[in-house]
């Protein structure tokens, strides 16, 4: 569908379904008169602009500037992610309705050539690579997990000590970039954001924010700290969380326990014993 579809049938149709501005009014009966002239002497279509963009020019009483970054990328070029289905994102103008519309409204960038960005395909890529990496290890690392946790449970972080719990802000971008409805990852871990203290004395207790994080295994949250970074590490203790020093002499004999059960568990099997964890 080209700009006589989106604007001539859907925004004509909504002219008249919308109470807007005399403006508005004024502005997109004249865009419909140079539709109907454009497409009577078969003016060529030179510029390309933001469907998205069409949209609200056609519902809303002040559709705000142009943005063409939809489509585009930075240097005005194709945006790599909509480069599969590039077409899905914009529609194609004559040069006389765009300097009319962009004499009104502002905005842009002005786009009469499509062309592919090698600085940003460049990172997409790099991007791609990451966000496929991550999930597969991540996957792979669930799976290692329930493994463990059916055969030899005393080999996991879970069989000591309660789940860590990861801020559910972060942990939503971090899906949203692996499952690609993002580009940019998340940044570094955040879990002040689900902490509160008791009081504001020395000795206050530290508390955990109702529905504000997610439950893990300390093996994911290693997983995820080992690439971004921050915290601080939290366990799905929702009153009176143990403080940081408390939290790392846990950690610390859990760590010797799991290593004396691996340890055990070479050593019979140097010995030809079936492992189990059970007997």
């Amino acid at each position: 569908l080209e700009i006589g579809d989106i604007l001539s049938k859907e925004a004509y149709v909504l002219f008249y379904q919308r109470q807007s501005s005399q403006s508005m009014d004024d502005i997109r009966i004249h865009v419909r008169q140079m539709l109907e002239e454009n497409d009577k002497i078969k003016v060529s279509l030179h510029r390309y602009i933001s469907r998205e963009w069409l949209h609200r020019f056609s519902t809303f009483s002040n559709p705000g500037p142009i943005t063409n970054y939809d489509f585009l990328c930075q240097h005005s070029q194709i945006l790599p992610r909509r480069a599969a289905s590039l077409t899905d994102y914009y529609a194609t103008i004559s040069s006389s309705l765009w300097d009319f519309l962009y004499e009104k409204f502002g905005g842009g960038p002005s786009s009469s050539e499509l062309h592919y960005c090698l600085t940003c395909q460049n990172e997409f890529q790099v991007m791609k690579r990451k966000r496929e990496i991550e999930l597969r290890a991540f996957l792979t690392l669930e799976g290692q997990l329930k493994r463990l946790k059916n055969n030899i449970p005393a080999l996991t972080y879970g069989y000591y000590m309660p789940p860590n719990v990861i801020a559910k802000a972060w942990i939503d971008k971090w899906k949203a970039f692996v499952e690609e409805n993002e580009f940019e990852p998340p940044g570094s871990i955040d879990n002040n954001i689900i902490l509160v203290r008791s009081s504001n004395t020395c000795d206050a207790k530290l508390h955990l924010r109702p529905s504000q994080y997610v439950e893990l295994p300390r093996e994911a949250w290693l997983f995820l700290q080992s690439i971004y970074g921050g915290g601080p590490e939290l366990l799905c203790i929702p009153e009176d969380h143990p403080s940081l020093e408390s939290l790392q002499k846990l950690i610390a004999k859990v760590n010797e326990k799991i290593v004396e059960t691996l340890e055990s568990l070479k050593r019979r099997n140097a010995d030809g014993i079936p492992l189990s964890s059970h007997s």
